[in-house]
């Protein structure tokens, strides 16, 4: 009886209770997480408001919105081949709407002072892919690259917002972006019909370069204090490709940091000098998300060669026993991981090798290191770096190094027939110098957004953009991306999506590998203040009262060290498992948040 009350109680309540109306914003984040289009979010609409529950606002109330979220439409530079945002105008929105995202922040430190001067830091980089639709209209205009134009190509440069601090002594937090991988933050700079040829890369890369240097502070005024923003970018979302274009490496096998050719680097003597980084060649990340390909490759291609021993596959006779090799290892994939390694992909691109294929054959180094037939230290040693590389917390560069270097003794002294490759050498050689070189650890900075972004591209140019021009389909597909990666829209349902994701724990060998977490500059200066004053006490007692009293301000950036040494990978969240990031294909994995 008391169960049959309390329900009745219960419906009279859920009957009582008034649908509530979504926010403008609210509703555009839905229409975005599902991928509706006008039509499909005003049929959902009416169904809703049929079953009594009116809570979607009209689509002309959406599409208002979308405006909150584009900078002004003036300042777009569109034509049939290319579409473009100045730099200084996507920063300052971009600035515009972290800050009003975090005005009660603001707010909480708006007593200490009438102005205040922030740096907001982001990553940016530009990336090419392929198999893109092609219709049937005439271009108006020239290619940019090509004396053929064709828009199955898409060159696409874009930014990614990481932290805004304050610019004082204790260096303030004021936001810090949870998900630097996801492309919910990837905002596009320029989208180009382009080939990704080094030509091409290289006008569009020192273009964004000059529009970096002549950034100009904004000021602005919200809660009462007044605000400036200085603007601090890493060219880091980029591949090996690219990184080769910039700094004028000719030769793929050549290291582009150091310039060392395949017979150099095995030979780790007198390291100093030989391997002596170029000027400027540091500043530009490790490329994490194409790392774990390149090291599963690399390991591939030494199994191959075990029947020989040799690098180059010359002669009848060792083609023949590294094609069987190949065959073998490819089987046994197939029948322990269940994974297809090394086959072709069916866009005539790439092949199957992408980053999730990686993650699970590293997941069981045990196997792993069965099928190719290496060392078992060697595939332990590579996935500690990988996933040490991938975390987003920073790294303690010596300990680092001393592993690196560890692991590149050990395999000149079994593998010494197979010189390392270009991007091997430079992780385990460079990464020390890399580290130190850059201000945020390499899982912050990696590339991993831009390479989510490419399918985000198809899809929206096939579905969610108008065809009756190439200006008006390219300009659609800009705009969707801006509106997907607004700061404030990207930031709702935030911890649903962060909760949605697999989590595990760092190995203890890559917690080893951390750098110990330091205390704030400003709890270091008043504890200091309070040993000073405690020598004129004149009891000990007073002066563990007063220190006792004293809370040290938390540094939530380590808190998931300090708790029981719990700390998730960090990855890419909302993406899938669609394309190879293999330099060839031109196109990323996406799915890059289930670290080992």
């Amino acid at each position: 009886m008391a169960t049959k009350i309390c329900s009745l109680l219960k419906e009279e309540k859920q009957q009582l209770v008034k649908p509530v109306k979504l926010d403008p914003l609210r509703a555009l984040t839905h229409l975005l997480d599902n991928g509706f289009s006008a039509r499909q979010y005003t049929n959902t609409r009416l169904l809703a408001i049929e079953q009594g529950a009116n809570i979607f606002p009209a689509y002309n109330t959406v599409r208002e919105a979308k405006k909150e979220c584009r900078p002004p439409a003036d300042c777009l530079e569109i034509s049939d081949v290319a579409v473009a945002l100045p730099l200084q105008q996507l920063m300052n929105h971009t600035a515009n709407r972290l800050l009003s995202l975090q005005e009660p922040v603001i707010a909480s430190i708006k007593n200490q002072g009438a102005n205040i001067t922030v740096k907001l830091q982001a990553k940016w980089g530009s990336d090419g892919s392929s198999d893109h639709s092609r219709y049937n209209q005439k271009f108006n205009v020239q290619a940019e690259n090509s004396a053929s134009p064709s828009d199955a190509n898409l060159f696409a440069t874009t930014m990614v917002p990481l932290q805004m601090t304050t610019i004082d002594a204790d260096q303030r937090i004021i936001w810090r972006n949870p998900t630097p991988q996801s492309a919910r933050w990837c905002r596009p700079i320029r989208l180009s019909f382009a080939k990704e040829t080094d030509a091409f890369t290289t006008e569009v890369i020192e273009s964004v370069i000059g529009e970096v240097e002549s950034l100009n502070p904004l000021v602005v005024t919200l809660s009462g204090v007044t605000i400036t923003v200085l603007y601090e970018l890493y060219l880091t979302m980029i591949d090996g490709k690219v990184l080769a274009v910039i700094t004028k490496t000719k030769s793929k096998q050549s290291c582009c940091i150091c310039k060392a050719t395949p017979k150099a680097m095995n030979i780790l003597t007198d390291m100093e000098r030989r391997f002596k980084p170029k000027p400027d060649t540091l500043i530009y990340g490790l490329s994490v998300l194409h790392l774990w390909i390149r090291v599963f490759e690399w390991l591939l291609h030494v199994s191959y060669r075990q029947d020989f021993c040799r690098w180059q596959i010359r002669g009848p006779e060792r083609k023949r026993l590294a094609k069987a090799r190949k065959l073998q290892v490819q089987t046994d994939f197939q029948e322990k991981m269940k994974l297809r390694v090394d086959f072709p992909s069916a866009r005539g691109t790439g092949n199957s090798n992408n980053g999730n294929v990686c993650r699970v054959a590293f997941s069981q180094p045990d196997d792993l290191s069965s099928i190719l037939g290496l060392e078992n230290e060697l595939i332990q040693s590579m996935r500690i770096i990988l996933i040490a590389l991938s975390c987003q917390l920073p790294l303690d560069e010596e300990l680092f190094h001393q592993h690196c270097m560890k692991t590149a003794r050990f395999y000149v002294k079994y593998y010494s027939w197979f010189p390392m490759p270009p991007t091997i050498h430079k992780v385990l050689i460079h990464s020390r110098d890399i580290l130190l070189a850059n201000d945020l650890p390499m899982g912050v900075l990696a590339e991993d957004a831009a390479e989510s972004c490419n399918k985000f591209y198809r899809h929206n140019r096939q579905f969610h953009a108008r065809k009756n021009s190439r200006e008006n389909n390219l300009k659609d597909v800009f705009q969707r991306a801006l509106d997907w990666s607004d700061p404030i829209v990207a930031s709702f349902a935030m911890k649903k999506r962060q909760n949605s994701r697999a989590r595990k724990n760092l190995p203890p060998e890559v917690l080893g590998l951390l750098k110990a977490p330091e205390a704030p500059v400003a709890a270091i200066q008043e504890l200091e203040e309070i040993e000073e004053e405690s020598f004129e006490r004149d009891t000990f007692e007073e002066f563990s009262q007063n220190l006792d009293e004293l809370v040290l301000p938390e540094d939530k950036f380590y808190n998931t060290i300090i708790n029981d040494h719990d700390i998730d990978d960090c990855s890419t969240e909302d993406t899938e498992d669609e394309d190879s990031c293999s330099e060839t294909s031109g196109t990323g994995d996406e799915n890059s948040e289930d670290f080992i």
